[in-house]
């Protein structure tokens, strides 16, 4: 890159880095921008999905949660209710039992809806106020909750009641009894829920209930009601409006105590209902409780209203049925079940094993093609467990209450039970096949947020990945835990993670594409500033690179030997113009030195050392000069030297000559005798290996001959090994045989027993019947003396009838029994016949073995005989086989011995000739140093180092020299004669 060039892109740098800089800038200054308001944007939107996420959880959990609720209520009513009650009562003939059973079933609906109450309070705190408690909230705002769960509960704050409460029904009449139902009221009487009076309308001021007064005071002294943990009873005077005349009667109200809202939580009901249950048949009216709750007990699904039972059973404490209603085509039916077990059912095993006042939730099933679940719950008389309430709760409500919700864009509701088994989802095919968010096969990474987190009961809003190893699609989910009963459910809400992100995905590429196109024009701007930076660089650069340049030609001619041109430059005044000047002087000094260093160097191309060096140039031009002329003189003296040694290494070579010649000549006669050993040693080598080759074939023979005789060893072995186990088979035959004389001596002494007892049995038969004819005479005798009796021995007679009947046929069995013996002893007789006969054959065969064991060790002794005279040969033979390889070792010794001895000898042979060889290159090389001795000491003589004209040699210069003296002259322009000192 050339000095303009440099120039350029200093200016270039020079005013583009600061632009540069500037712009990165600003570049990322709008890029943090953008990525600031994408992530702001996207956390935005993010929170608002989730949010909605979590609105859509709450609002459904708080909905679903409170069904489940009013369906535990429903099966507490029941066992507790007066029908269930009085029929425990009238079981046990108790009716002030059912009285109080009235009011305590009164007093567990106020506390249960103080529980709602309560449970929703919390809900709107959570969701509405960050959670704050009750006491951080300001007045104003606590009106807002009080008015928020009135609105949630009964329907409507300030309106009376509405059907899309949650607890609604509780407030219209009917819901208790025939004509019962629940109120609200402040601690001043004032109403705040009923279903037909105003909010504000005042019970003691406006209708002279002055009970209320001591409702009040009993609420201030005693803390369990004020805390809510117990219930009060209170009675007074109501008109009855369901009678004709609208008379009135005595009603008795449960309350519970909500402090927070000072709310009085009263259901009521007239005591002449409770007279009228018990002059009832108790059953009847059980039956027509159950229609009841079949008919008015429903939810409201998306503006439908669903029954929410198909069926309750009243079963005893065995589990035997009592009562049954039933949902048909026809409409709701009931029967008596006394003579169904209902002891194996799942639901009855549950309720029986609740403590009073829990409810049983069964798993999941599919009837008549409808998902239902049985609820049970323990009926106690005195604290006896005395039976059990069970009812078919509709479980498609919840299913219907979550399938039809899209949460986000594509996102839905799920229901999975306390083990993770998904019971409500919008693909049916999920449910029926029993999956598990706890299955990572299935559920991936939401497995893990199952385990730690939705299954322990806790709500929130998570992520996780489809896939196992974290891949595949992400998923919000949130969550919330739904009580039923004993069991502990989860409310599951799913949403793809492109439906929280999409928005601001597509956000954050609007804001990339209007960055990039900010991004485009900036750094347009900075390519024109660039080309007008470098068309000024370029004519600042030309003004100052043009002398320098023009500096940089004659410094490369002055690099390639050229000293003749001028420098001609024009240069401005400053430091540039300085430069030209000095490099100008620097020119003039090297053309000197130069001139004068090829005056001497032409002078030493001569041979003329005797010369005289211009050392007057300035600074380091002198210094060199002054080191060459040193030099100079230096080799002058140094070839004087040299000229010595030569001539006395020329005498040192011709007397090494000699000396080499009369070496090679010895080294030949050595040669020669060597070679005359080394081929006796060949002939002996050849002598022996014939002989070493004779031996070895005898001693492949002879371990032919051992081989055969192993052979043989082996075949005789191998006799005698069968004969040793001929002679254990035959051993073992024995044995067996021993045994099998054993046993069938055994086999005829147990026949023998069983003779023996075949004879008592006969003599035992032989008593039953002599037992026989002595009972028939009895009954005969009998017989007789009944039918003197008359008719007061008529049953005597039939009596003795029978005996003799009994008698005959036992008669005729102990001669079917004397037959059967008979029969077995002529079998046995005939066993121990064959028995015998065997045992006879048994022992000829042993005889027989026992022979034939003699033979086998007969040919035994015979083969060891045999095998021992062939190992004796064979040891032998062996013997003679080491003893032959022993020799042939030792011929095979001798013969390398002579191999060695013709091959050391033929080394010597080779080392003399390679000596001999040696010694003449000795010779040649000594021959060639001495030559190029002659020839330096006459290349040294050529140069004349000053000695009065005389060569190096010492005599007077030659002819040939003296034109190399006569030609010595100085180079340059100013020295002096040839021969002059400095």
């Amino acid at each position: 890159m050339n000095i303009r060039t440099k120039l350029i892109a200093l200016c270039l740098v020079i005013s583009l880095v600061p632009v540069s800089v500037v712009g990165g800038a600003g570049i990322q200054e709008m890029n943090s921008i953008g990525n600031y308001a994408q992530d702001q944007s996207a956390r935005h939107m993010e929170a608002q999905v989730t949010g909605e996420l979590n609105n859509t959880v709450v609002a459904r959990q708080e909905q679903i949660q409170n069904v489940l609720d009013v369906r535990r209520v429903d099966a507490r009513s029941l066992a507790d209710s007066s029908p269930v009650q009085n029929y425990q009562a009238a079981r046990a003939g108790e009716w002030e039992l059912v009285q109080r059973q009235s009011r305590t079933q009164l007093g567990h609906m106020a506390l249960q809806m103080r529980t709602t109450v309560e449970s929703t309070k919390e809900t709107v705190l959570r969701e509405k106020y960050g959670g704050r408690s009750w006491e951080e909230l300001s007045p104003a705002e606590q009106r807002r909750v009080e008015d928020e769960v009135e609105r949630i509960v009964a329907g409507k704050a300030g309106d009376g009641t509405r059907s899309d409460g949650t607890a609604s029904k509780m407030f219209q009449p009917g819901y208790i009894g025939d004509t019962g139902y629940a109120y609200i009221t402040d601690r001043d009487s004032n109403i705040v829920v009923h279903h037909n009076l105003e909010d504000g309308f005042n019970l003691v001021d406006n209708a002279s209930l002055t009970v209320f007064d001591e409702v009040a005071t009993t609420i201030d002294e005693e803390q369990a009601i004020r805390n809510g943990t117990r219930w009060g009873i209170a009675e007074y005077e109501w008109e009855d409006t369901t009678q004709a005349g609208n008379p009135v009667e005595k009603k008795f109200v449960a309350y519970a105590y909500h402090e927070d809202f000072d709310w009085v939580l009263a259901p009521s009901v007239y005591y002449y209902e409770l007279q009228t249950t018990a002059s009832e048949s108790a059953k009847d009216r059980i039956n027509a409780s159950f229609e009841s709750y079949l008919n008015t007990r429903s939810v409201s699904v998306r503006g439908e209203e669903r029954p929410a039972y198909d069926e309750i059973i009243l079963t005893d404490e065995d589990g035997q049925g009592v009562v049954r209603a039933v949902r048909t085509d026809d409409g709701v039916v009931t029967e008596s079940v006394e003579r169904v077990s209902y002891a194996d059912t799942d639901w009855f095993a549950g309720g029986e094993s609740m403590a009073e006042g829990e409810v049983h939730v069964g798993d999941v099933r599919t009837v008549d093609g409808e998902r239902v679940v049985y609820l049970s719950t323990p009926v106690y008389q005195d604290g006896e467990f005395s039976g059990t309430v069970a009812l078919r709760f509709d479980y498609g409500i919840l299913s219907a209450m979550t399938n039809g919700v899209t949460v986000g864009e594509t996102g839905h509701l799920s229901i999975v039970n306390g083990e993770g088994r998904i019971l409500s989802h919008p693909n049916a095919s999920v449910v029926e096949s029993g999956a598990r968010i706890t299955d990572e096969s299935h559920a991936g990474g939401l497995a893990s947020v199952a385990e730690n987190r939705i299954l322990a009961g806790e709500r929130g809003l998570s992520t996780y990945a489809r896939g196992t190893e974290g891949g595949g699609d992400r998923y919000y989910v949130g969550y919330a835990p739904l009580e039923f009963g004993t069991e502990q459910f989860a409310l599951l809400a799913t949403v793809p993670e492109e439906d929280v992100t999409g928005a601001s995905d597509a956000l954050g590429r609007e804001l990339s594409d209007r960055t990039s196109s900010a991004l485009t024009f900036f750094l347009l701007l900075i390519g024109g500033a660039a080309v007008a930076v470098i068309g000024l660089g370029y004519a600042a650069a030309r003004y100052f690179s043009e002398p320098i340049e023009q500096l940089r030609d004659h410094a490369t001619a002055l690099a390639r030997g050229r000293f003749d041109g001028d420098v001609d430059i024009e240069a401005p005044d400053d430091e540039i113009g300085e430069l030209v000047e000095a490099f100008d002087e620097m020119q003039s000094n090297l053309r000197r030195q130069v001139t004068e260093l090829r005056t001497v160097s032409q002078n030493l191309g001569d041979g003329d050392l005797n010369q005289t060096v211009r050392t007057d140039l300035p600074g380091e031009f002198g210094a060199i000069m002054s080191d060459l002329d040193d030099g100079i003189e230096k080799i002058r003296q140094s070839l004087v030297e040299v000229n010595d040694v030569a001539d006395r290494f020329a005498e040192v070579s011709s007397e090494t000559v000699v000396s080499a010649e009369e070496i090679e000549a010895a080294s030949q006669a050595t040669a020669q005798s060597v070679e005359e050993i080394a081929h006796g040693a060949e002939q002996q080598t050849e002598q022996l290996q014939v002989a070493a080759g004779e031996m070895n074939d005898l001693s492949a023979t002879i371990e032919e001959v051992a081989a055969s005789a192993d052979g043989v060893v082996e075949t005789a072995n191998e006799a005698v090994s069968l004969a040793d186990r001929g002679r254990e088979h035959a051993a073992d035959a024995t044995r067996e045989i021993s045994a099998i004389e054993s046993e069938t001596a055994t086999a005829v002494s147990q026949v023998e027993a069983l003779s023996d007892r075949i004879d008592e049995i006969n003599d035992i038969v032989q008593l039953i019947t002599d037992i026989t004819e002595q009972t028939d005479l009895l009954a005969l005798n009998a017989s007789i003396e009944a039918a003197r009796a008359g008719e007061v021995g008529q049953g005597f007679a039939v009596v003795a009838n029978e005996i003799q009947g009994l008698a005959n046929e036992a008669e005729e069995a102990t001669e079917q029994v004397e037959d059967l013996i008979d029969e077995i002893r002529d079998d046995t007789d005939e066993t121990v016949e064959d028995i015998q006969s065997m045992r006879e054959r048994v022992e000829s065969g042993a005889e027989t073995i026992e022979d034939a064991i003699e033979m086998f060790d007969d040919i035994a002794e015979a083969s060891e005989e045999a095998e021992h005279g062939v190992r004796e040969i064979s040891e032998s033979t062996e013997d003679q086989a080491r003893s032959t390889e022993e020799v042939v070792s030792m011929v095979d010794d001798v013969s390398s011995v002579s191999e060695e001895t013709a091959s050391e000898a033929s080394t010597v042979s080779a080392a003399t000739e390679e000596q001999t060889a040696s010694i003449n290159e000795v010779t040649q090389n000594v021959q060639t140093v001495s030559e190029s001795a002659q020839s330096l000491r006459e290349l040294v003589t050529q140069f004349d180092v000053g000695r009065g004209g005389e060569s190096l040699d010492g005599g007077a210069s030659e002819s040939s020299s003296a034109p190399a003296a006569s030609e010595a002259v100085a180079v340059g322009d100013d020295a002096g004669p040839s021969g002059a000192s400095d």
